[in-house]
């Protein structure tokens, strides 16, 4: 942190990048952070930070945290933002909680490395309802898994800016934020943790004493002044600005008590209306509902309540049973005889757990976001009802990345159609302060905030009403935000205090390796006087206080009195250093708020993560892998123990090794992998490595084309009389041959003799005829081996027979070739050989070939056409190429246009050798040995021919040019000579013979 003062966009400063020797930080993700998984078990997480200003790439992976947490993922490259070192980028991860890594190099040389610690892939899930869910009622352990995530932060009236994109784990004193005490989280986080394997993160939203119609009035957009009336919106903030970004499982909804009066058809209608709300703002219209049946309280229950409870469960759909509370009773479960205490508790949260059981997993779609917008969110507007003119507060929760220079700009759109109607001033304030223009028409309207350096826009927030007739609304207040300054010490991992405004109770809370001390200094001219360093004290001598979790020191800055004196409300420097330090420390200028707020938070160190096995030397040569091949292995990021060994493991042919196979061991690198006989042709099989000491598993390698049973086979044909007389008889060889790896099975060949060839017999039992058709039935080809076939045949007439044969049955892959594909694609499969009789007076008779595999269009190697031009060239050709002196040949000049338009008037020049002549002059203009012919036009794609009568006096070249034309040419110029190489030239060379 450096010695300059900034201001922190929220009400705490939380350090996640760590130092690196070039400025290299992240936005997102943060640590502790969960996103939520699919049904593939993956999430797509999406990373922004700043690089270096040298940097040219960057790159990011994500390293499993403990073994069986998660896999490896390969580096993978980031984009950049237009003139901006902010970059994007996603990776797709599958479940468990990771190290994040990214790296910045300039070409290839490494500037700059970073990590977030504690990134998760698993469940998140949304708390909401009343008192039982909302908590608060009793010291709870806190979570014993470290995969346990929660927001640490609650304000009973939320000002949206200040809330925190920071993540903790739960602890018997963290809150359930946005806006929940500690309650059972912790306790049910750690059982699904172990069963499920995955982090798990819970979002706070729910509110003691509600009732069903306020939460529906609420979610209506009838917003009160109290807590109760407006709760809804608890919900709102939390779905809005966090499951928009990491997504989640399900809303946990229990609530009834306050509802013994309500009709079974309200209460089915009000909660109705509350979960298609929540399904409107996160445009996900399967977010799933677990909806509790639950209605007691002081001894009373109301059936008609659990009757709605169960018809939303029968009749909405992606709604799901969760607990039913109501036999939780006596004074053991509910000493108040409402709230499930000691013993109860214990059952309440054996019945969410229960609830959620596989069945739910498998069956509730989980709601999985990739919204780049989500990095700038925004939420509410209040009050929802504004004047034009009226001053009105844009707040918005910022995690993007951006440049030094970058400031925040408010966007009024119109809710109908997403029009901007109206954008602020840019500033860097949050809440931007934004006046509705005056003459802005009745309608509804949203806001969302864009960043300038890049630009980034955000979400849009929720829908207002802009009335004209709307009672007039003063100009909000907002709480200063806070800043900092000061060195940071490594040794202080927490800064933090705890506050109660009514009675002037104050605490500064510190986690520290060292001891410390603190001062407070009031910056607003209070009467505060005690500013000076102290020495805080270990938690364990003050009081015991559920919001010290997570402190071992604390300073205690007492009022006189209750409310007097002593720390008021108001603006505060806060600092901390380590005892004996004479400097400043580092410091907060706070603006202070109830409860417990943390100030900073280093990012947690981590053990060191297993080691990194990484594949190389995978063969990939094409068309596929097949036999024995080495396998080469890197450790990175540690060593394997004494005593490892490496496992090679083969994934089925889907690319799964949830029964993989092992094709290989070893204790050092490389590794012999050979693959099994039997597999069935796949393409996407992958190839992993396995550690035993460590057991580390490496990320599969590349999608491979494995074919391990190949054969390749070939076929040759011999004659031994290829030209025979009319009825002689010839023995035909044909010759099968296997190179192997493998043996080739179910080998089957076949002739289709031409028309006048007859067989006549064969010394071998496996060739046989019907029809004309020879068949060979091979069987089983060791590798290695040629086996020759030998039948006889004989021409019944004179003429030239090309006898073909192929293979048209294996059961073996081969390589290079496929069965039965024909006898005209050159494959080496198929053989050809050709017969004449003594006279050779006959036609070219071939094999018959009715099952040809269609072959590729020949494709042009000609650039593509101009369509605005004319692309002319010219060809020659003659009768004979040899003649006696002053003979005659017929000279052929052609001209294509293969251009896209009509070639017209164009002119065609041939240069005749001395004392040569054109005997036919006709449209024709003589010069000399010059002759001119003309074309009026020559059609795209199209070609006309000029034929000349020539004597030829001796030997001599006809050279020819285009020597004009009205359009174009693209690659050649009209009437530049003869010797320039361009294909708007000709020329044809003639010899006498006498």
């Amino acid at each position: 942190m450096s010695a300059s003062v900034r201001p922190i966009l929220m009400v705490l400063l939380i350090l996640y990048s760590a130092r690196s020797f070039a400025q290299l930080t992240i936005t997102s993700p943060v640590p502790r952070i969960v996103y939520q998984r699919n049904q593939s078990d993956e999430a797509t997480i999406v990373i922004t930070g700043l690089a270096p200003p040298t940097a040219t790439t960057i790159e990011a992976r994500f390293i499993p945290m403990a073994i069986e947490q998660g896999e490896v993922t390969p580096w993978t490259p980031l984009s950049f933002f237009p003139s901006s070192k902010a970059f994007r980028g996603s990776v797709l991860v599958k479940k468990g909680q990771y190290r994040l890594d990214v790296r910045a190099k300039t070409g290839s040389t490494l500037v700059a490395e970073t990590h977030v610690n504690r990134v998760g892939v698993g469940e998140v899930f949304v708390l909401a309802g009343q008192s039982n869910v909302y908590g608060g009622l009793q010291r709870v352990p806190s979570s014993e898994e470290d995969r346990v995530s929660c927001v640490d932060f609650r304000q009973e009236t939320i000002n949206e800016y200040l809330l925190p994109f920071r993540f903790s784990n739960v602890s018997y004193g963290s809150n359930i934020g946005p806006s929940q005490p500690p309650h059972l989280w912790s306790i049910l986080g750690d059982r699904l943790v172990r069963r499920l394997n995955v982090p798990v993160m819970f979002l706070g939203a729910a509110l003691g004493g509600t009732s069903s119609d306020e939460w529906k009035q609420s979610a209506a957009g009838n917003l009160g002044n109290t807590p109760n009336s407006s709760v809804y919106r608890r919900l709102g903030i939390a779905l809005l600005h966090y499951v928009s970004r990491t997504g989640a499982r399900a809303v946990l909804w229990h609530q009834g008590e306050n509802d013994l009066m309500t009709s079974t058809q309200t209460y089915f209608d009000n909660i109705q209306y509350v979960i298609n709300k929540s399904r409107q703002q996160t445009g996900f219209n399967q977010l799933a509902w677990m909806v509790s049946r639950t209605s007691f309280v002081a001894g009373q229950t109301s059936p008609t309540v659990i009757a709605a409870q169960n018809q939303l469960i029968a009749q909405v759909h992606d709604v799901f049973a969760g607990p039913a509370t109501d036999s939780i009773v006596g004074p053991e479960n509910r000493p108040d005889g409402t709230h499930m205490l000691g013993e109860g508790l214990y059952r309440f949260i054996n019945t969410w757990e229960q609830c959620l059981n596989s069945t739910f997993f498998n069956t509730a779609l989980p709601f999985t976001p990739v919204d780049s917008s989500a990095f700038i969110t925004s939420g509410y507007t209040l009050p929802l009802i504004r004047r034009p003119g009226e001053t009105i507060q844009v707040a918005s929760l910022r995690a993007d990345a951006h440049e030094a220079d970058n400031q925040y700009i408010a966007q009024l759109v119109r809710a109908d159609n997403n029009q901007v109607v109206y954008e602020s001033a840019p500033g860097t304030a949050n809440p931007l302060m934004v006046t509705l223009p005056a003459s802005l028409p009745d309608g509804q309207y949203r806001m969302r905030t864009n960043s300038t350096h890049p630009v980034t826009l955000g979400t849009l927030g929720e829908p207002f009403q802009v009335q004209q007739s709307a009672t007039p609304t003063a100009t909000q207040p907002s709480i200063q935000l806070t800043t900092s300054g000061g060195t940071t010490d490594p040794a202080i991992q927490r800064f933090a205090y705890r506050y109660e405004p009514k009675s002037h109770g104050f605490f500064v809370m510190v986690r520290s390796d060292v001891p410390v001390e603190t001062r407070v200094e009031s910056m607003d001219g209070g009467t505060f006087g005690n500013s000076g360093w102290n020495l805080a004290l270990p938690s364990s001598q003050g009081p015991d206080y559920a919001e010290f979790a997570d402190f071992n020191y604390l300073n205690n800055y007492p009022p006189s009195a209750f409310g007097v004196g002593g720390v008021e409300p108001g603006r505060y420097r806060l600092a901390v250093r380590r005892q004996g330090d004479s400097g400043s420390g580092f410091w907060y200028d706070v603006s202070l708020i109830e409860g417990r707020n943390i100030l900073y938070y280093a990012m947690e160190p981590i053990p060191t993560v297993p080691p990194i096995l990484t594949l190389y030397g995978i063969p990939v040569t094409p068309p596929c892998v097949s036999g024995s091949f080495s396998v080469s292995v890197i450790v990175t990021d540690g060593e394997m123990n004494n005593g490892n060994s490496f496992t090679v493991q083969l994934s089925d042919a889907t690319g799964s090794f949830n029964a993989g196979t092992t094709i290989g061991t070893g204790n050092t690198s490389p590794i012999l992998a050979t693959l099994p006989s039997g597999l069935p042709l796949g393409t996407n099989y992958r190839i992993r490595v396995i550690g035993s000491n460590p057991a580390v598993v490496s990320m599969p390698g590349a999608p491979l084309l494995i074919c391990p049973d190949v054969a390749d086979l070939s076929l040759s044909m011999q004659l031994d009389n290829r030209v025979p007389v009319v009825g002689q008889v010839v023995s035909l060889t044909l010759s099968l041959t296997n190179t192997g790896p493998q043996a080739a099975a179910g080998v089957r060949l076949q002739s289709l003799l031409p028309p006048a060839i007859t067989f006549v017999d064969s010394p071998n039992t496996a060739v046989s005829v019907l029809n004309s058709a020879v068949t060979i039935e091979a069987g089983t080809v060791s590798a290695g081996e040629t086996i020759p076939y030998i039948f006889r045949l004989k021409a019944t007439q004179s003429g030239t027979f090309a006898t073909a044969a192929q293979i048209i049955g294996s059961q073996t892959f081969d390589p290079d070739s496929q069965p039965n594909s024909g006898t005209g694609d050159g494959q080496d499969d198929a053989s050809l050989v050709d017969l004449r009789t003594a006279n050779a007076t006959g036609p070219l008779v071939t094999s018959p070939n009715p099952n040809q595999t269609p072959l590729p269009v020949v494709l042009s190697n000609q650039p593509p056409t101009d369509p605005t031009k004319a692309d002319l060239s010219l060809g020659m050709s003659t009768s004979n190429l040899t003649v006696s002196a002053n003979g005659l040949v017929s000279l052929t000049i052609t001209i294509f246009n293969r251009g896209g338009l009509v070639a017209s008037n164009t002119a065609i020049q041939i240069l005749l050798p001395t004392g040569w002549q054109v005997t036919d002059t006709t449209n024709l203009t003589i010069n000399g040995q010059t002759i001119t012919a003309s074309i009026a036009e020559i059609a795209a794609d199209n070609s006309v021919s000029i034929v000349l009568p020539v004597q030829v006096s001796g030997t001599g070249t006809i050279t020819a040019q285009i020597l004009s034309v009205a359009e174009a040419d693209p690659d050649s110029t009209p009437g530049n000579g003869y010797e320039n190489g361009e294909d708007d030239e000709a020329r044809i060379s003639i010899r006498t013979n006498g």
